[in-house]
This record gives structure tokens, C-alpha cells and sequence, in this order.
């Protein structure tokens, strides 16, 4: 599989020689360099101690868009092999609006953040340039999104009902989001801390050749069976999601070889994109790892990263496994077949390889659970360790200098993205906050609900999934956390429960139409239509939208409550799953009826609602209805098709 990560496949960037090509890739290495040495506290031992984190924001900050504006030329049509004037000058008032940041934060915070007209024009540059980089990079959406708030921030006495509030005048406003320790200086501590250090982890595993491994390992261990290619997709982009940190860079990295395989065994384009998409996403929520949404989760919610990950294996088996499950019943549906042996790489050569990616990634697992390291420290000491671990691979020897500098261009490469988002994230947030419209939304919410938990957690969900839709998962996850996560804990669900929710939906956006970023990375792959590919990779990952209603009612499916209860809700929910994966495609060993399929999607669903009614009378009632119905099914439908093969047998003979 290819080895290139989603920097090196961007093509909006300027390809630069000479002088200017250097200083790119240094400025590009910069952010990831200082970000390791920050973590680690490097900075304490050269005699630094009273550094604050948001001096060190303010210049992570500075390099990033510095970066944009050196890399990304203005339009599609402008030169990628020149810089105009006025992209230098923008570099440089990057630095100027980060240095007085580094320069002057701890007396401005002592002084309690009055409004002067350096701060003032500093703040109003920083937004603007912003907006400028946000542009270049992930067009108007999210500009129109984040113009729209910063304007309530500053005219909420103009609108009605529970949206009014008192105005901010623009100097308090603009001041407030350029320095406040609420606004970007926050957001972007994320991404030059956990962020960098997760993707630093996740581009040095690539760099290295573990990208290769983990694909060359799911395709021989999935590569034979029937509709292998997809099954591929499923184990790889799973695998991917361990150490990449962005269900786009799945989908690109695994996608342009598991979509033309899946092709020519035979699924159909939209199904292959959406295979691929809903496998992808699947990543971010897939344990021990997670993506980085996970680890803002533990920063934002207070919650410790272990019990996040912890708390999210049951519902991350039970989305692959439903994936998995309707995934070999299109394949046999289809009669589509696996690989030819000559495809399908030899497993043992793999695993004799695979200790180059097994003892970094046991090493991240040790610091994050058993010595519990702050998840960014524990992610840089695995990035170094694993530089060592490398080093021992004969194939990295010939160029390692040259990948260990690629890692870190590559990584600065991918942090354009992440932090230009989270500090157009931290302004959406600060305006929130100086307009109280966090505390309006919570309560507008919970009367929207009429008190009612399950009419809440509908109105939560399609709310997560449209303010997440054209915003990557990580912009999404905050915005959703500040706004609906508060009115979810208000009326009473526990507080992991409710991240958890608006985690999973804010993910969901990612692949849910009609405007889903996973979806449109992937389908071009395919060469087919969003819709459908959208509409196929809701059916794939139909779990998805209803497992977070599942744990919010009950515990158990989060590993919380006696071991009992948790063994039996789980081996509900996965005989559930299988049922409802038999519903949706239609088949199990034979084509359904359309009355056999309402019958077993009716027990699917009895055995999932019994599980969130727990075990009294009437979820006892419902499991015990669910499987009446769908252990006679299976039975019968098995016994039938044997007489049906027995007879072909006798009659051909």
C-alpha cells in the first residue's frame, strides 16, 4: 500500500526551489519541531521555566499561518512556483500578530485584557488573516461559519427571542478573541500539543514503512476470503485509524488501492467508496489509539484519556462488526470472490517486519495506560522511541536521515489544516462565550426537548450532524461540545455518556449527506455520485447512529456496571447487530423476501431497544422476543436452503 501520507498528496501547495523551496520546508518542520521539544519541557532545561503555554501558542500560531501563506497560493490559477509580494508580506504580519502574543501575554492578562489600539489592530489582522487561511485551505464554508459568529458576538442585541443578548462593542470583541485564554490561545494549544504529537507519531510510523505493513498485513489476512478488497478496507483503514488521527487521510491513504480492488471483484462503485469511507471513519473511534478528537474530549470534558478508551471499545467492535457483517453478505449476495493468490502478499515475511510499528505502538499504549503520561507527552517520548526502533530496520537505514526530515515537513505540512481550524474553532468559541450563547443554546435546547432525555438526544443528534456537516470531525467535535454536550449533562446524563454522544455524531458528519467530507474524498476515487455513496455508507454504518443512544441509557455497552449486566447487554447488542445486518442486505443464504426482512429487522431492533431499557420486565420481554424470532429464523432459513441444495444435487445428477 502507498506509503505517502495526506501532506505529500496535497496538491494546493506550492512546489518551491531553491532558497525559497528551503526555507518552506523549514518553516513547514518548524511547528513540529518546537511542538515535540514544548512537550517534552525541553524548554525548562535551557532556561526557560517561566514560559508560558500561550507565548509558546502565539508563535505555533504564527508558524502555521506563516506556513499557509509561503505554501498556498491564493486561487487555483496562481503560480505553484513563485511567491508574490504580497504572500511575503502576509508572512510577515503572521509574525508580527503572534509576537506580541510571546512578548507581551503575561503582562496583558495581569492587566486584565483592556482594549489599546496595538491590540486592537493586532486582533483585528489575526482574524482576518485567518479567515484569508482558512479560505486558501478549505474554502468559504467555514469562513462563512465562523464570520457568522464572531458578528453575533458583536450585533446579539439585534436578533430575536433567546438569541438576544447584550452586545460587545468590536474593540472589547476583537480583544477578547486575540488574547483571552478561552479563545484560539486554548483551541490551538490542542493542535500544538496533542494534535501535533499524534499526527508526529502517525507520520513517523508511514514514513517508516508502517504504512506499508499494516496494509500488506490486511490484505493477506483478508485479501482471500470473499469480496476481499472490502474486507481489506475494513481491517487496513481500522489499522490506519490506530496511528493516522484524520479519517480524510484514511480514506486517501487506503482508498486509492482497496476502491479499485473492490471494483474489480465486483462491488459497485458507490458501495466500494462507501465501504471505504464508512471504514475510515470507523478509525477515529477505534481503540487503543482513537483519533484526535478523543484526546480534545479528555481535555475539554476533564475526563481521563484511558477512560475514553476504555469506554469506547464496545461501541467500536459493534460498528465494525456490523460493517464487517453486511460487507460479507453483499459479497456472497453478488457471488464476488477474493484475490488471486499471486495478489495476496505472504503473511510471514509481514509479520517478521511488523516489530518495527508493534514496539512503538506498545510503547504508546504502556505510557498512556499503565504509566499514564499526559496523552501529547506520551505520544512524543513513542514518536522518539520509535525513531530509535526504526533505525534498527536494515530498508531505513539508506535514507533514515532523509524520512526523519520528511516526517517533520510532512507532519507541518498536515497541521496547516488542524490549526487553521481550531483557530477559527477558537474564535466561534470565545464568541459562545462572551455572548452567553453556550447557556441560551443549553436551555433552548432542554425546552426544546419538553424535558424529555430521548427527544433530547434526537434534537442533540441531527443538531451535531448539521452544524458538523463540510467541517472536519475535530472543528466539529468542539462546536458540538460547547453548545450541546452542556444541555445533554443538564438533564442528567453522565458526563462521558454525553461527550461520547456528540463525539460519535460529530463523526457521523463526516459520512453523512448531503454535505460529508468523507463522502467526497471518496467517491471520486470510486468515480461515483456523493448520494449514493452517502446513502450506501449510512446503511454500512447504521450502528453508528444508534449505539450512542444505546450507551447513554445504558452503561453497561461502556464497560461500566456489573460484569454481568455488561456480558449480557453486549451479547445482546451483537446478536442484535447481526440481525440487523441480515435485515439490510437482504440476505442469509438465500435472498430475503421483503416480509422475511421486515421480520428480522423487527427482532434486530426489539434486541437493541431492550438493551437501552435494560434488564427490567419489558427489556427482558424484548430480548427474549428479539431471539424467539431470530434463532427460529436462522434455523429455518438454513434448513431451507440445504433442502433447496440437496435437490439441486439430486436433480443435476
Amino acid at each position: 500500500m502507498s506509503e505517502r501520507t495526506e501532506g505529500q498528496r496535497d496538491s494546493r501547495f506550492r512546489q518551491l526551489s531553491g532558497g525559497m523551496g528551503v526555507v518552506q520546508k523549514i518553516l513547514m518542520a518548524a511547528a513540529p519541531i518546537l511542538g515535540i521539544l514544548y512537550t517534552l519541557n525541553v524548554y525548562i532545561y535551557i532556561g526557560l521555566p517561566g514560559l508560558w503555554k500561550e507565548q509558546y501558542v502565539g508563535l505555533f500560531m504564527a508558524l502555521i499561518l506563516a506556513s499557509v501563506f509561503l505554501g498556498i497560493p491564493p486561487t487555483k490559477a496562481s503560480s505553484r512556483t513563485s511567491v508574490p509580494w504580497y504572500d511575503f508580506l502576509l508572512v510577515l504580519l503572521s509574525f508580527a500578530s503572534g509576537l506580541y502574543v510571546i512578548i507581551y501575554y503575561p503582562e496583558e492578562l495581569l492587566a486584565g485584557l483592556l482594549p489599546t489600539p496595538e491590540k486592537i489592530a493586532l486582533g483585528a489582522l489575526l482574524i482576518l488573516l485567518t479567515l484569508e487561511g482558512t479560505r486558501r485551505l478549505l474554502g468559504w464554508a467555514f469562513v462563512a461559519l465562523t464570520s457568522a459568529f464572531i458578528l453575533y458576538g458583536a450585533y446579539t442585541n439585534l436578533l430575536p427571542g433567546f438569541l438576544w443578548g447584550k452586545a460587545t462593542s468590536w474593540p472589547s470583541l476583537v480583544t477578547y478573541l486575540y488574547l483571552d485564554s478561552s479563545s484560539f490561545l486554548f483551541t490551538v494549544g490542542i493542535a500544538a500539543t496533542l494534535a501535533l504529537s499524534f499526527i508526529l507519531f502517525g507520520a513517523a510510523v508511514f514514513s517508516f514503512g508502517g504504512g506499508k505493513i499494516l496494509g500488506d498485513f490486511a490484505l493477506s489476512a483478508m485479501g482471500r476470503y470473499r469480496g476481499g478488497p472490502a474486507k481489506v478496507s475494513v481491517v487496513g483503514s481500522s489499522l490506519f485509524g490506530t496511528v493516522s488521527g484524520s479519517a480524510i487521510s484514511n480514506i486517501m491513504v487506503t482508498g486509492s488501492i482497496t476502491i479499485p480492488l473492490m471494483k474489480r471483484t465486483g462491488y459497485k462503485p458507490h458501495f466500494a467508496a462507501a465501504v471505504e469511507a464508512t471504514a475510515s471513519n470507523g478509525g477515529m473511534i477505534m481503540p487503543p489509539v482513537l483519533g484526535i478528537v478523543a484526546f480534545i474530549m479528555a481535555d475539554m470534558a476533564g475526563i481521563a484519556y484511558p477512560v475514553i478508551a476504555i469506554a469506547a471499545l464496545i461501541p467500536a467492535i459493534l460498528y465494525y462488526f456490523a460493517l464487517f457483517i453486511q460487507v460479507d453478505l453483499e459479497a456472497v449476495k453478488r457471488g464476488l470472490k477474493g484475490l488471486s493468490p499471486d495478489e495476496i502478499p505472504p503473511i510471514l515475511p509481514i509479520l517478521k517486519k511488523s516489530w518495527m510499528i508493534l514496539i512503538p505502538l506498545a510503547f504508546l499504549i504502556y505510557a498512556l495506560f499503565i504509566i499514564r503520561l499526559p496523552p501529547a507527552m506520551a505520544a512524543a517520548y513513542s514518536t522518539i522511541f520509535g525513531f530509535i526502533v526504526f533505525a534498527f530496520a536494515k530498508e531505513n537505514r539508506t535514507r533514515y536521515w532523509q524520512r526523519l526530515w520528511s516526517v517533520f515537513t510532512d507532519s507541518g505540512q498536515i497541521l496547516l489544516n488542524v490549526g487553521t481550524l481550531l483557530i477559527c474553532a477558537g474564535f466561534i468559541i470565545a464568541a459562545i462565550n462572551i455572548s452567553g450563547l453556550g447557556t441560551k443554546m443549553s436551555v433552548g435546547l432542554v425546552t426544546l426537548g419538553g424535558g424529555n432525555v430521548f427527544a433530547l438526544l434526537v434534537i442533540a443528534a441531527v443538531a451535531c450532524m448539521v452544524m458538523g456537516m463540510g467541517m472536519p470531525a475535530t472543528a466539529s467535535y468542539i462546536l458540538v461540545a460547547v453548545l450541546i454536550a452542556p444541555a445533554l449533562v443538564e438533564l442528567g446524563i453522565p458526563l462521558l455518556a454525553a461527550h461520547m454522544f456528540v463525539m460519535y455524531y460529530a463523526n457521523l458528519a463526516l459520512i453523512t449527506p448531503p454535505i460529508a467530507l468523507g463522502i467526497f474524498v471518496a467517491a471520486p476515487l470510486a468515480g461515483a455520485k456523493p448520494i449514493p455513496t452517502g446513502l450506501a455508507a449510512m446503511r454500512l454504518a447504521i450502528l453508528a447512529y444508534i449505539v450512542p443512544f444505546l450507551f447513554v441509557f445504558s452503561p453497561a455497552l461502556l464497560l461500566q456496571g456489573p460484569v454481568w449486566v455488561i456480558v449480557t447487554e453486549v451479547a445482546t447488542t451483537i446478536i442484535g447487530t447481526f440481525a440487523l445486518g441480515i435485515g439490510l442486505s437482504g440476505y442469509l443464504f438465500r435472498p430475503l423476501s421483503w416480509y422475511r426482512r421486515l421480520l428480522i429487522i423487527l427482532a434486530a431492533l426489539a434486541l437493541l431497544v431492550s438493551v437501552a431499557i435494560e434488564l427490567i420486565p419489558l427489556g427482558l420481554g424484548l430480548k427474549l422476543g428479539g431471539l424467539l424470532v431470530f434463532i427460529p429464523f436462522v434455523l429455518l432459513e438454513w434448513k431451507q436452503t440445504s433442502r433447496t441444495s440437496a435437490t439441486q444435487l439430486i436433480t443435476e445428477n
